[in-house]
């Protein structure tokens, strides 16, 4: 058991940022940026600790637990609330299509090994993905906190395990990595931006930090323990990628391949189905309707936004671009997050906060770069 607030609080922002990017983002990120992927995933760890710093000292000007839209709400308005919201409704969608792409790459390459994998097997395996996701949302399938709480290591295990063979491979012109970029520092800014993604998560300290209630010192320890526990499984998950990418005996044997492949789909599914049930959540906020046939329309909502954006699937790079909505979304709402700690608590946050909207805009960047061709 935790007692320290300090340790309690660490484990919340370790379990609010670690989930489904460590499956995905070790093959994307090194599909970008190649062996300068860990340098990559430093600086992203960097970038969201700063960011949960930032908001734990929001949060500590008397703010009660709630999310970060909310947050931002108090300070700046209902309006800015609802932009946050419908952000990360839209971000939430387009990662579920990009998840479900993820497991179908992984189903199509492993199938493809062993001959060729017919066209219409990526469709499928998507589709079911987000179909068996929507579905059991909608009938909202009980899900206890010890069952999460177990799928945690369970995905820490199976993401070594995929990074060890280095599967599923992110080859230029795949699902994984696109055909192209405009230059490798616009490739490294696009793999800092994409890893928000495997970040979301970081803004969870709104609503942590002020059940803690534990003083700053405890506060920030629990802040930098939590960043720390990150940065303990995110850069060996690089780096073991990166070598194993390198290795010569080249794809994994036929067993080895499935059998992750499989995992992954599974693991994929569960987290598919919290997430868009979490989404629907975010829907309810932003149109104020409760009951369940208010919470019907809101999941339709996300389910259709998530079928709209899996049309994407099929264009190389496909996962890459679904991953940047998330990625914005919630670059959106870290930079609205710093505003709103500039004006709540003044000049003592410009050391940070204005620094951080910077350095947020410049990974935001290469997407412009990349626009513009």
């Amino acid at each position: 058991m935790l007692r320290h607030p300090a340790t309690r609080l660490a484990a919340g922002v370790f379990q609010g940022v670690a989930g489904a990017g460590m499956l995905v983002m070790p093959a994307v990120v090194h599909g970008l940026a190649g062996p300068s992927a860990p340098l990559l995933w430093g600086a992203h760890v960097a970038l969201g600790a700063a960011v949960a710093l930032l908001l734990t000292l929001l949060t500590r000007t008397g703010l009660p637990p709630m999310p970060l839209a909310a947050a931002v709400g108090s300070v700046l308005g209902r309006t800015s609330q609802r932009c946050v919201d419908v952000a990360y409704t839209v971000g939430f969608s387009a990662g579920q299509a990009a998840l479900a792409w993820f497991a179908a790459q992984s189903v199509v390459a492993a199938v493809a090994e062993g001959g060729r994998a017919p066209a219409w097997l990526g469709p499928v395996v998507a589709a079911g993905v987000l179909a068996v996701g929507f579905v059991l949302a909608l009938l909202d399938v009980p899900t206890p906190p010890a069952l999460l709480r177990l799928r945690l290591p369970v995905v820490g295990l199976l993401a070594f395990a995929c990074a060890a063979a280095a599967w599923p491979a992110a080859a230029p012109g795949s699902a994984l990595a696109p055909a192209s970029v405009p230059g490798a520092g616009a490739a490294a800014g696009i793999a800092l931006l994409v890893l928000y993604f495997a970040g979301v998560g970081w803004e969870s300290v709104t609503d942590l930090v002020p059940r803690t209630k534990a003083g700053l010192g405890a506060t920030l320890a629990g802040v930098a323990l939590g960043a720390s526990a990150v940065a303990a499984v995110y850069l060996p998950l690089a780096w073991l990628y990166g070598a194993a990418a390198g290795r010569p005996e080249g794809t994994p044997p036929g067993w080895a391949r499935y059998t992750l492949s499989a995992a992954l789909l599974t693991v994929i599914t569960s987290y598919c189905f919290t997430n868009i049930r979490a989404a629907g959540r975010i829907v309810a906020r932003v149109t104020g309707s409760a009951g369940p046939g208010a919470r019907r329309r809101q999941l339709v909502v996300v389910g259709l936004l998530c079928a709209a954006f899996a049309t994407a699937g099929t264009l190389p790079g496909s996962v890459v671009w679904l991953l940047l909505v998330p990625a914005c979304a919630a670059t959106a709402g870290y930079v609205m997050g710093a505003v709103a700690a500039f004006r709540r608590i003044g000049d003592v946050t410009r050391w940070l906060a204005w620094p951080l909207v910077v350095a947020l805009a410049a990974v935001a960047d290469p997407i412009r770069l990349l626009l513009l061709g």
